[in-house]
């Protein structure tokens, strides 16, 4: 395994977390689906309150990075409608621990319905089409990915998308991955959840277009949050079976 030395220079990600900042004063995380182990408790899983969690994952990643920007790339709550009073409580309470150390801006992502009412005073919004920014010269687009682009959005020259909660298995565990490469000249980066115990998509020889981009994950390297490149998606049958 090798360190990642393909992300464009105003890019990097923050080494041990699923955050990736961007030039200087900015820094992206996604799927956070706060209120997600409420659900679970509903359905006879006990998860322990996740806030704490939340907010020591949050002040490492302000620290690490020096942002003063923080971008979610959607699904910031978990319920897909209209949140419960419990899951309304823990949004306000991280909402209010992120804006002690960041301006924040949610990109909204398929569970993140009405927050624009409830969190009106509290948070920027951007299009669920995406939002373009610009480092050094280049547009970086950061969308959710369940939406369909806007035709800006989707001419920039690196585009970050999160929704599919990619991640590897080995040695019995469930680790979270970043997808990276090439979409002709543009860059497509694909974001590993904030919340490590969601549901999603084991990428082992897996086989799937990427939804209005003509890519399969298989020609993507993934990438450790540890920051290690393990090889592309379509090659990593044979790295599981030599970790397990």
């Amino acid at each position: 395994m090798s360190a990642v030395s393909s992300l464009p220079d105003s890019l990097s990600f923050i080494e041990g977390y699923p955050a990736l900042k961007i030039g200087h004063s900015k820094v992206a995380i996604a799927d956070l689906h706060v209120g997600y182990e409420l659900a679970a408790r509903d359905k006879g899983i006990h998860i322990p309150n996740m806030l704490p969690r939340y907010k020591e994952r949050i002040l490492s990643i302000a620290e690490l990075s020096q942002a003063n920007e923080l971008y979610i790339v959607g699904d910031l709550k978990n319920s897909i409608i209209m949140p419960t009073i419990e899951e309304s409580h823990e949004l306000f309470q991280l909402i209010t621990f992120m804006k002690e150390k960041f301006t924040v801006t949610l990109i909204p992502g398929n569970h993140d319905a009405l927050l624009d009412k409830i969190l009106a005073n509290e948070i920027k919004f951007a299009s669920p089409k995406g939002l373009v920014l610009e480092e050094r010269g280049k547009k970086i687009t950061l969308l959710h990915g369940h939406a369909r682009p806007s035709k800006m959005a989707s001419g920039s020259d690196v585009i970050i998308m999160a929704h599919f909660h990619f991640f590897i298995k080995y040695a019995g565990g469930k680790y979270p991955v970043w997808l990276i490469g090439k979409l002709g000249k543009k860059t497509l980066i694909l974001m590993p959840p904030f919340n490590d115990l969601l549901p999603g998509f084991s990428i082992k020889n897996f086989n799937m277009q990427i939804p209005f981009f003509k890519i399969n994950i298989a020609n993507l390297e993934a990438i450790t949050l540890n920051g290690y490149d393990i090889g592309k998606v379509s090659e990593l049958g044979a790295v599981e079976a030599e970790f397990d």
